[in-house]
Protein backbone atom coordinates (compact mmCIF):
# COMPACT_ATOMS: atom_id res chain seq x y z
CA UNK A 1 0.00 0.00 0.00
CA UNK A 2 1.19 3.72 -0.78
CA UNK A 3 1.03 5.99 1.03
CA UNK A 4 1.19 9.95 1.60
CA UNK A 5 -0.08 12.30 3.83
CA UNK A 6 -1.63 15.57 2.78
CA UNK A 7 -1.32 18.41 5.45
CA UNK A 8 -3.23 21.76 5.39
CA UNK A 9 -1.75 25.42 6.14
CA UNK A 10 0.87 25.37 8.34
CA UNK A 11 1.75 28.82 8.66
CA UNK A 12 5.09 28.43 10.29
CA UNK A 13 4.64 25.65 12.64
CA UNK A 14 7.59 23.95 11.78
CA UNK A 15 7.60 22.24 15.38
CA UNK A 16 4.11 20.75 15.05
CA UNK A 17 4.21 20.48 11.41
CA UNK A 18 7.67 18.04 12.32
CA UNK A 19 4.84 16.22 14.56
CA UNK A 20 2.36 16.01 11.73
CA UNK A 21 4.54 14.35 9.61
CA UNK A 22 6.09 11.77 12.14
CA UNK A 23 5.91 8.28 10.97
CA UNK A 24 4.39 9.34 7.06
CA UNK A 25 6.65 7.68 4.45
CA UNK A 26 6.26 10.39 2.56
CA UNK A 27 4.06 13.74 2.38
CA UNK A 28 2.51 16.63 0.71
CA UNK A 29 2.11 19.92 2.87
CA UNK A 30 -0.70 21.84 0.88
CA UNK A 31 0.82 25.59 1.27
CA UNK A 32 1.00 28.62 3.86
CA UNK A 33 3.95 26.77 5.05
CA UNK A 34 5.29 29.98 6.21
CA UNK A 35 8.08 30.92 4.48
CA UNK A 36 9.80 34.47 4.12
CA UNK A 37 8.57 36.17 7.46
CA UNK A 38 11.56 34.86 9.83
CA UNK A 39 15.25 34.40 8.46
CA UNK A 40 15.84 32.43 11.67
CA UNK A 41 12.80 29.75 11.38
CA UNK A 42 13.60 29.72 7.55
CA UNK A 43 16.88 28.23 7.71
CA UNK A 44 16.00 26.16 11.07
CA UNK A 45 13.37 24.46 8.73
CA UNK A 46 15.56 24.45 5.14
CA UNK A 47 18.22 22.48 7.50
CA UNK A 48 15.47 19.84 8.74
CA UNK A 49 14.38 19.37 5.32
CA UNK A 50 17.61 18.74 3.83
CA UNK A 51 17.58 15.57 6.21
CA UNK A 52 13.92 14.58 5.27
CA UNK A 53 14.03 15.64 1.30
CA UNK A 54 10.64 13.27 1.34
CA UNK A 55 8.42 15.57 3.28
CA UNK A 56 7.51 17.93 0.01
CA UNK A 57 5.02 21.44 0.16
CA UNK A 58 3.96 23.51 -2.45
CA UNK A 59 3.36 27.32 -1.70
CA UNK A 60 0.81 29.29 -0.39
CA UNK A 61 -0.31 33.17 -0.33
CA UNK A 62 1.28 33.30 2.72
CA UNK A 63 4.97 32.26 1.67
CA UNK A 64 7.53 34.13 -0.44
CA UNK A 65 8.49 32.31 -3.43
CA UNK A 66 12.05 33.33 -3.77
CA UNK A 67 12.10 31.84 0.08
CA UNK A 68 10.60 28.48 -0.92
CA UNK A 69 12.89 28.00 -4.20
CA UNK A 70 16.08 26.90 -2.25
CA UNK A 71 14.31 23.95 -0.53
CA UNK A 72 14.38 20.82 -2.62
CA UNK A 73 11.29 19.72 -1.19
CA UNK A 74 9.57 22.37 -2.72
CA UNK A 75 7.20 21.60 -5.45
CA UNK A 76 6.85 23.97 -7.97
CA UNK A 77 3.52 25.54 -9.31
CA UNK A 78 2.80 23.47 -12.15
CA UNK A 79 4.42 20.31 -11.50
CA UNK A 80 3.42 16.81 -12.19
CA UNK A 81 4.22 13.42 -10.49
CA UNK A 82 3.28 10.80 -13.56
CA UNK A 83 4.03 8.14 -11.89
CA UNK A 84 0.85 8.85 -9.67
CA UNK A 85 -0.55 11.58 -12.31
CA UNK A 86 -0.70 14.49 -9.76
CA UNK A 87 -0.28 18.31 -10.45
CA UNK A 88 0.42 20.79 -7.83
CA UNK A 89 -0.41 24.19 -7.96
CA UNK A 90 0.46 26.65 -5.55
CA UNK A 91 -0.12 30.24 -4.31
CA UNK A 92 -3.37 32.45 -4.16
CA UNK A 93 -5.12 35.98 -3.78
CA UNK A 94 -4.97 37.25 0.06
CA UNK A 95 -8.34 38.66 0.77
CA UNK A 96 -6.12 41.19 3.38
CA UNK A 97 -3.34 42.40 1.24
CA UNK A 98 -4.21 46.01 1.96
CA UNK A 99 -3.18 44.89 5.71
CA UNK A 100 -0.23 43.24 5.20
CA UNK A 101 3.03 45.19 3.97
CA UNK A 102 4.98 43.83 0.81
CA UNK A 103 8.46 42.24 1.32
CA UNK A 104 7.84 41.17 4.83
CA UNK A 105 4.37 39.68 5.24
CA UNK A 106 2.97 40.29 1.69
CA UNK A 107 4.17 39.45 -1.86
CA UNK A 108 3.24 40.86 -5.08
CA UNK A 109 3.91 37.36 -7.10
CA UNK A 110 1.91 35.60 -4.45
CA UNK A 111 -0.53 34.54 -7.18
CA UNK A 112 0.54 32.97 -10.63
CA UNK A 113 0.54 35.14 -13.35
CA UNK A 114 -1.71 34.46 -16.40
CA UNK A 115 1.17 33.18 -18.60
CA UNK A 116 2.33 30.88 -15.80
CA UNK A 117 -1.87 29.65 -15.56
CA UNK A 118 -1.44 29.43 -19.16
CA UNK A 119 1.97 27.30 -19.28
CA UNK A 120 0.13 24.88 -16.08
CA UNK A 121 -3.11 24.15 -18.86
CA UNK A 122 -0.88 22.97 -21.60
CA UNK A 123 0.75 20.63 -19.45
CA UNK A 124 -2.48 19.58 -17.83
CA UNK A 125 -4.32 19.12 -21.19
CA UNK A 126 -1.15 16.83 -22.14
CA UNK A 127 -0.99 14.69 -19.18
CA UNK A 128 -4.72 14.95 -17.28
CA UNK A 129 -3.95 14.21 -13.79
CA UNK A 130 -6.13 11.99 -11.57
CA UNK A 131 -5.24 14.17 -8.46
CA UNK A 132 -4.90 17.58 -8.20
CA UNK A 133 -3.14 19.40 -5.34
CA UNK A 134 -3.28 23.00 -4.76
CA UNK A 135 -3.19 25.71 -2.36
CA UNK A 136 -6.85 27.55 -3.09
CA UNK A 137 -9.79 25.46 -5.25
CA UNK A 138 -11.26 26.38 -8.14
CA UNK A 139 -14.11 29.13 -8.37
CA UNK A 140 -17.22 28.31 -7.03
CA UNK A 141 -16.12 25.49 -5.16
CA UNK A 142 -15.37 27.06 -1.82
CA UNK A 143 -19.08 28.15 -1.92
CA UNK A 144 -20.59 24.90 -2.71
CA UNK A 145 -18.46 23.96 0.26
CA UNK A 146 -19.71 25.89 2.74
CA UNK A 147 -16.51 27.51 2.90
CA UNK A 148 -16.63 30.98 3.12
CA UNK A 149 -16.20 33.57 5.92
CA UNK A 150 -19.24 36.19 6.15
CA UNK A 151 -16.87 38.69 7.20
CA UNK A 152 -15.45 38.75 3.94
CA UNK A 153 -18.20 38.92 2.11
CA UNK A 154 -19.86 36.61 -0.45
CA UNK A 155 -17.50 35.04 -3.52
CA UNK A 156 -14.56 36.51 -4.91
CA UNK A 157 -13.50 35.75 -8.19
CA UNK A 158 -9.87 36.01 -8.12
CA UNK A 159 -7.32 35.07 -11.43
CA UNK A 160 -6.21 31.90 -9.16
CA UNK A 161 -9.81 30.48 -8.71
CA UNK A 162 -10.68 31.26 -12.36
CA UNK A 163 -7.97 29.50 -14.13
CA UNK A 164 -8.01 26.44 -11.24
CA UNK A 165 -12.24 26.65 -12.77
CA UNK A 166 -11.23 26.29 -16.19
CA UNK A 167 -8.74 23.58 -15.26
CA UNK A 168 -11.33 21.56 -13.97
CA UNK A 169 -13.77 22.23 -17.08
CA UNK A 170 -11.08 21.13 -18.99
CA UNK A 171 -10.56 17.95 -17.15
CA UNK A 172 -12.39 16.32 -14.10
CA UNK A 173 -9.98 14.79 -11.58
CA UNK A 174 -10.73 12.17 -9.32
CA UNK A 175 -9.57 13.72 -6.29
CA UNK A 176 -8.81 17.79 -5.58
CA UNK A 177 -7.32 18.25 -1.93
CA UNK A 178 -6.58 22.03 -1.50
CA UNK A 179 -6.03 24.25 1.97
CA UNK A 180 -6.21 28.33 2.21
CA UNK A 181 -10.37 28.21 3.44
CA UNK A 182 -9.26 27.15 7.12
CA UNK A 183 -12.28 24.65 7.06
CA UNK A 184 -12.54 20.83 6.58
CA UNK A 185 -14.59 20.17 4.00
CA UNK A 186 -15.09 16.90 1.77
CA UNK A 187 -17.53 16.20 -1.16
CA UNK A 188 -18.35 15.68 -4.38
CA UNK A 189 -19.26 17.85 -6.47
CA UNK A 190 -19.68 17.35 -10.87
CA UNK A 191 -17.60 14.09 -10.41
CA UNK A 192 -14.79 15.68 -8.48
CA UNK A 193 -14.20 14.81 -4.67
CA UNK A 194 -12.96 18.17 -3.22
CA UNK A 195 -11.42 17.98 0.09
CA UNK A 196 -10.32 21.13 2.25
CA UNK A 197 -8.06 20.23 4.76
CA UNK A 198 -8.07 22.80 7.76
CA UNK A 199 -4.96 24.39 9.46
CA UNK A 200 -2.70 21.88 10.60
CA UNK A 201 -5.05 18.67 9.20
CA UNK A 202 -3.26 15.55 8.34
CA UNK A 203 -4.82 13.15 6.10
CA UNK A 204 -3.38 10.02 4.61
CA UNK A 205 -4.29 9.13 1.05
CA UNK A 206 -3.88 5.85 -0.63
CA UNK A 207 -2.13 6.54 -3.92
CA UNK A 208 -3.73 3.37 -5.17
CA UNK A 209 -7.04 3.88 -4.32
CA UNK A 210 -7.76 7.06 -3.63
CA UNK A 211 -9.16 6.68 -0.19
CA UNK A 212 -8.44 9.03 2.45
CA UNK A 213 -7.84 8.38 6.33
Amino acid sequence: MRKVRLIGDIHGAFKYYRHLVDGAETSVQVGDYGLGFNSKTDEDQLAWSKLHPQHKFIRGNHDSKLACQVFDSYLFDGSVDHQNKIMYIGGAWSIDYFLRREGRNYWADEENSQDDFDRFEETYKAFPPRVMITHDAPHGVPEKLGLLNPDFGGSITTRTGFRLARLSHIHKPELWVFGHWHKSADQVIDGTRFVCLNICEARDLDLDTLELT
